[in-house]
């Protein structure tokens, strides 16, 4: 559990330090290392407010709610936090078409965690601000360089090309209203997501595939490359 947490997010000198904190923790108490000693160090407890942890923990069960409605189980969902990350639902990567379809599913997926925020808590915040700029990013490529968007001709220089942020706004708001429909529909299943988050802190894809199996989200997992999608 602690591997799958950190999973994207530890560079080699932090694994290091993990360990060595982790032996000094073990030499203190006379013993060789188990795994508290790992939690402790790469786990610290959480001292957040409890209603900025439910709101991290909804925000995240939306996002790996989106991916489950897809098909696709995510890799790990941690509510831990981690440098400037409140939480993380990591993805593996399928390779995909680049068709219009795909890439509204990759922004619905996007959208999620504000929709279940919505949905759930009633209100928003500033949290999935780095999922609008990477929707708005998708969605202006759809329209520009590859030429998905309502007209034909494309711009020549993919830096002067100018922006359709009408198109843009149409497009976002037309997916997201599809998944506020999606949150409400699945409400009771994404809160039930959020508490096991806020019981656990970490659910890995063992945990992630019997909870949308349960539930009949999902048939069967889509190996792929690791991928992330935070916020």
């Amino acid at each position: 559990p602690v591997a799958v947490s950190l999973a994207g997010f530890t560079s080699g000198a932090d694994a290091a330090r993990i360990a060595r904190d982790a032996r000094r923790l073990a030499r203190q108490a006379g013993r060789a290392v188990i795994s508290d000693d790992l939690f402790a160090v790469a786990l610290p407890p959480d001292d957040r407010p409890p209603e900025i942890q439910r709101r991290i923990a909804v925000h995240e069960a939306g996002h790996a709610m989106m991916q489950m409605l897809r098909g696709r189980i995510p890799r790990s969902v941690s509510i831990i936090g981690i440098g400037t990350l409140g939480g993380a639902t990591i993805t593996d990567g399928v390779l995909e078409e680049s068709r219009a379809v795909d890439l509204d599913a990759r922004i619905a997926v996007l959208l999620g965690g504000r929709a279940a925020e919505e949905i759930i808590l009633g209100s928003v915040s500033g949290g999935a601000l780095s999922d609008l700029a990477e929707a708005s990013r998708l969605a202006d490529q759809m329209a520009g360089r590859l030429g998905l968007g309502d007209h034909l001709s494309v711009g020549g220089d993919p830096a002067g090309d100018p922006v359709d942020r009408a198109g843009i706004e149409g497009r976002l708001r037309r997916i997201y209203a599809a998944v506020l429909l999606r949150m409400v529909e699945r409400k009771a299943e994404i809160v039930d997501l959020a508490d096991l988050l806020l019981d656990k802190r970490v659910l890995g894809r063992q945990t992630l595939t019997e909870f949308a199996r349960e539930r009949g989200l999902i048939q069967e997992d889509t190996p792929g490359t690791p991928g992330r999608m935070s916020g």
